[in-house]
């Protein structure tokens, strides 16, 4: 499917990493988080999933309004933030939007002041965006989608507390759980915050032999 109706900035963006059209299930993910709906997105990597999930999260962002941040995508390890990252600028290169990387390795003051001068996107671990806050008191009242990178490395390296301290705190919201197959206590814990999320399923696409 050819690229659905975009902003121009990030369109020309994606236009030059060489993306022309979406793959079937971009087009889903696309529909369903400008929808609205939580969803666990699951499959194997290179599927075309976490691009998809970009670019819709790029879309429903739109343009700045950077007083407070809209969209919180959180990963467990820094190296996952920090990949994730800067695919989101890649994309989002000619956007202007402000996006935050939010990880242990930086200063916390420093952090702070950058998202108090203004935020459209924060990607961020657990545990330094717990810290932030709740000893900072950045203001989170706006956010509307939360996003799970890498949802099983949070019961490995076990920030379940995190997670539920932030969930607790974030304002009504839309969830989308990023993962090849989702662990039993991962399900569980999402559960409490996205009861009747549903299952999106990146599958190989099927191709016609001659």
């Amino acid at each position: 499917m050819a690229l659905p109706k975009l902003n121009k900035l990030l369109l020309q963006g994606l236009t030059e990493n060489g993306i022309t059209e979406l793959k079937p299930i971009q087009e889903k993910i696309f529909s369903r988080v400008n929808g609205g709906t939580s969803f666990y997105l699951l499959g194997e990597e290179g599927l075309g999933k976490k691009t998809g999930l970009i670019i819709s999260v790029l879309q429903r962002l739109n343009y700045s309004q950077p007083d407070t941040p809209r969209v919180i995508v959180m990963a467990s390890t820094s190296d996952d933030a920090r990949e994730i990252y800067d695919k989101f600028r890649l994309y989002a290169k000619y956007m202007d939007l402000q996006i935050h990387l939010i990880v242990e390795e930086g200063l916390m003051d420093s952090q702070n002041m950058a998202i108090y001068a203004g935020a459209d996107l924060i990607i961020a671990t657990p545990v330094r965006l717990t810290k932030l806050y709740f000893q900072c008191g950045i203001n989170i009242n706006k956010v509307n989608l939360l996003v799970l990178e890498n949802a099983n490395k949070f019961v490995e390296n076990r920030q379940l507390v995190e997670l539920d301290r932030m969930t607790d705190s974030f304002p009504k919201f839309q969830t989308v759980v990023l993962e090849k197959e989702l662990n039993p206590r991962m399900k569980k814990a999402c559960d409490k915050f996205m009861p009747y999320a549903q299952e999106l399923i990146a599958k190989p696409e099927k191709t016609v032999e001659e």
